[in-house]
């Protein structure tokens, strides 16, 4: 049975959410080396948020990168997968769960309607998305939101990823 198509009217937000947590960071700035030796062995890491903060001494955030199953490729996350994700990021948060590369190209580039992608960037924009669908990453933050008094309004990574998860 074929599937049914579905139109789907999608305006895109204007504004855009970057995370900006030390993770992020960190993360994208991996050397292949570093992020392969991290896929494949799977081990915890930590990094640390404050160092002797008053009531809890060192606070750190505990986290492990896995790729999904069907996955063989430990290519290092970019600034530019970063860039991608935070316009998916925006757009689920403003409750857009469709989107597209042109979309997506609009908002690393700033670009309004007019803006047309070569067939390059394209396929750079869906390869990015296909490296950050098959990269998962769970983090272990009870420390670090007990410390700084996140909330759940705070923590936009938890309400994204139950988002994606669904999808």
């Amino acid at each position: 049975m074929a599937m049914k198509k579905e139109n789907v009217q999608v305006y895109p937000t204007r504004t855009r959410l970057v995370p900006s947590f030390k993770l992020c960071k960190v993360i994208v700035n991996l050397s292949k080396e570093q992020y392969g030796r991290m896929v494949v062995d799977g081990k915890n890491r930590k990094i640390l948020e404050k160092k002797k903060h008053k009531k809890f001494g060192d606070v750190v955030t505990v986290y492990k990168i896995s790729l999904a199953d069907n996955n063989d490729n430990t290519d290092p996350l970019t600034e530019y997968d970063y860039a991608v994700l935070s316009v998916c990021i925006s757009n689920f948060a403003e409750g857009n769960l469709h989107i597209t590369p042109a979309i997506i190209y609009r908002g690393i580039t700033g670009k309004g309607n007019t803006a047309r992608m070569k067939s390059d960037q394209r396929e750079a924009i869906l390869n990015s998305l296909r490296k950050l669908m098959s990269t998962i990453i769970e983090i272990d933050e009870t420390e670090t939101n007990a410390a700084f008094h996140y909330g759940e309004n705070r923590n936009l990574r938890t309400s994204v990823h139950k988002r994606l998860s669904k999808v």
